[in-house]
């Protein structure tokens, strides 16, 4: 009967409403039957595969960190961040999710625009806007409440300034997988790349922020200067299977050497007396960022500073299967109150746990993560096991992210072909 005007609203045939249903749903079945995961927990790399694909910017490729900004990660507190943004440090973590899943369309979109929004500039920021821009400076809307009494609310986030040396590791490994997946490089793409392994050459020694964007001053952490030497590792890697060895052959003289002063620096100033690596250094503290070293190859699961590291978060950050990133220190973080557990870090220590073999538990442990989900299967940053609530921006990609890797990990290992480390076999020395 056409289309009947009400107001400014317009009622549809049903038939045409059938239409665009089937259409939507032909298209998210075509969609996930790419998806080349056939292990056990098909039904949560599916959703997870969903969320990342919504959290996506189709014009660009960017992905963002979540939808939604200022939801507390301590109820009534002001740990309250907008994620509506694309951070470099995520890229790797990305591009190994998609690329396990073999959504090449999705990775080659995201690796374009990682590109675009890194070329901008000399010195790249930390995140920006999906179109590649830089995000407006943080401010805060003081007349609104906040989510339970949660103030102050944030518009734009003031990270995407700060120095954070790690994001040069981030962006260097995703081109290592990007290139290791098929994919071609370009010379003015390969230039950029090699300028993130000289700033990484030249900066790894100085302070910085790194990966949880603390607002307490600047440190010396040792994630970041892993992270460096992973830039430098994959720019070296990069270089040999590209042929340009010889032509780069100074500058990749020069990546050896500082990758080497690198592993010196953190072995004897990262570790306290147990072994363990430390946040930063000349402190005492654990973070569970340093599962991540495994991880990125920069040491074996099996070497004694990975095991003490193991079980010093164990001890010290977990509770009922979930681990946090480090004890709260508003001296470090620059911030008050308290945080939950972080589900990415839960993740990763799943990871860890593939890579020791300890196959059966990791399965135990990813399951019971992994049931932090909502009724549709969305993930939240943080997850409070005391009052069983879902804390943090939300829905949050890095979580949806670290379930596929984490899934994608552990059949890996039940078939015999997780060793050593994740992305590549580790250096045997300490």
């Amino acid at each position: 009967a056409g289309h009947e005007q009400r107001g400014d609203r317009r009622a549809y045939p049903l038939e045409e409403l059938h239409g665009w249903h089937d259409e939507t749903l032909g298209f998210w079945q075509a969609w996930t039957a790419v998806s080349g995961y056939d292990g056990p927990y098909r039904r949560l790399v599916r959703r997870s595969a969903i969320t990342l694909k919504l959290l996506t910017y189709h014009p660009s490729g960017a992905i963002i960190a979540a939808g939604t900004t200022s939801l507390p990660e301590d109820l009534g507190g002001e740990r309250n961040w907008d994620y509506r943004f694309t951070w470099l440090r995520d890229a790797s973590y990305t591009l190994y999710a998609l690329h396990t899943l073999g959504y090449r369309g999705e990775s080659n979109a995201f690796m374009s625009w990682l590109t675009r929004a890194s070329v901008e500039r000399k010195d790249p920021l930390v995140l920006y806007r999906v179109d590649g821009r830089p995000p407006n400076h943080e401010r805060t809307i003081d007349e609104l409440d906040g989510y339970r009494g949660s103030k102050p609310v944030r518009i734009g986030n003031e990270a995407a300034w700060q120095r954070q040396l790690d994001i040069y590791g981030g962006v260097l490994d995703a081109a290592y997988l990007d290139h290791k997946s098929g994919n071609g490089m370009s010379d003015d793409e390969w230039q950029l790349f090699a300028r993130f392994a000289d700033l990484a050459a030249e900066r790894w020694k100085r302070p910085d922020t790194s990966i949880w964007e603390v607002r307490g001053g600047r440190r010396h952490f040792t994630y970041s200067k892993v992270m460096c030497w992973v830039a430098l590792d994959r720019a070296r890697r990069l270089a040999e299977a590209l042929g340009r060895a010889d032509a780069e052959a100074s500058r990749l003289d020069r990546w050896q050497r500082e990758a080497s002063a690198i592993r010196r620096a953190v072995f004897d100033k990262g570790r306290r007396d147990d072994g363990a690596f430390v946040q930063f250094f000349g402190s005492d503290r654990i973070d569970a960022s340093s599962l991540v070293f495994p991880l990125v190859g920069f040491i074996k699961a099996s070497a004694p500073s990975a095991e003490a590291t193991f079980k010093a978060v164990r001890d010290e950050l977990e509770e009922k299967g979930l681990v946090k990133r480090y004890q709260e220190d508003v001296e470090v973080e620059g911030v008050t109150g308290k945080e939950a557990y972080f589900l990415i870090c839960s993740y990763w220590l799943c990871d860890n746990l593939a890579l020791r073999g300890e196959l059966d538990e990791a399965r135990r442990r990813f399951e019971e993560i992994s049931a932090h989900a909502n009724d549709v299967g969305l993930f939240s940053e943080e997850w409070d096991p005391v009052n069983e609530l879902a804390l943090g921006n939300f829905p949050q990609a890095f979580t949806h992210i670290a379930l596929i890797s984490s899934a994608h990990n552990l059949e890996r290992a039940s078939q015999g072909r997780l060793h050593g480390s994740v992305r590549r076999e580790a250096p045997s020395d300490e």
